[in-house]
């Protein structure tokens, strides 16, 4: 068919595959010409999507892994959020005289991060003085700073015989400052002359240390 160019301006003749490879370019159209009604399905690709708008994000999205939650961090956790939990556990008994502080060998140690809290819970367990009104004290240490004492005359008795009793480590440390934060559970003689123990008959205690976002 013969290419014919109208008086009215028009081009007959020319007919799909026409023209030569590139002889339409960017500056050839129009400004708002094509719309999405001329692209075809799968035409944007992803590296041809400059940016979405959060308004755009409507409808039933897709499963998301925690494999995909690259770069969250736990400062973009919402305040009361549990971010890592830490326990120790034993099961050796202690022995002291000494009424001054003593380790008891129960200890656990956690990172924190500045402005987060940590949850201290667990049992102490098997406290028991083998001399008359002789008690154990008990007190949870954050490095060398008693911060708790969860019973101050834990584990008295008014016999001459040793006797279990569980001792609850539960506090929420709201100053626990930034870094590596060790907790201690140490204990001493209350009062009197005798023998104050933990642990008896290898009971185990525990204490678990629970990071809460500030």
């Amino acid at each position: 068919m013969a290419i014919v160019i109208n008086g009215s301006g028009t081009i007959s003749g020319i007919s799909v595959g026409g023209l030569p490879d590139s002889i339409v370019d960017a500056g050839t159209l129009a400004t708002n010409s094509v719309d999405s009604a001329e692209l075809i399905d799968g035409a944007v690709d992803n590296s041809h999507i400059g940016a979405l708008a959060a308004s755009k994000l409507t409808g039933a999205l897709p499963a998301i892994s925690g494999a995909s939650l690259t770069g969250f961090t736990d400062a973009q956790m919402p305040a009361g959020s549990v971010l890592q939990v830490v326990q120790e556990t034993t099961t050796s008994g202690v022995t002291t005289t000494s009424a001054s502080y003593q380790t008891t060998g129960l200890a656990a140690s956690i990172n924190v991060t500045s402005g987060n809290k940590v949850l201290i819970t667990g049992v102490l367990n098997a406290v028991g003085p083998n001399a008359v009104l002789t008690g154990t004290t008990v007190a949870i240490f954050r490095g060398s700073t008693q911060i708790f004492q969860p019973a101050e005359y834990a584990g008295y008795n008014t016999h001459s015989t040793n006797h279990t009793q569980p001792i609850p480590l539960d506090y929420l440390d709201a100053s626990a400052g930034s870094g590596d934060v060790t907790y201690t559970v140490k204990y001493k003689r209350r009062s009197g002359s005798g023998t104050s123990r933990v642990m008896v008959d290898a009971a185990m205690s525990r204490i678990i240390l629970t990071e809460i976002a500030g």
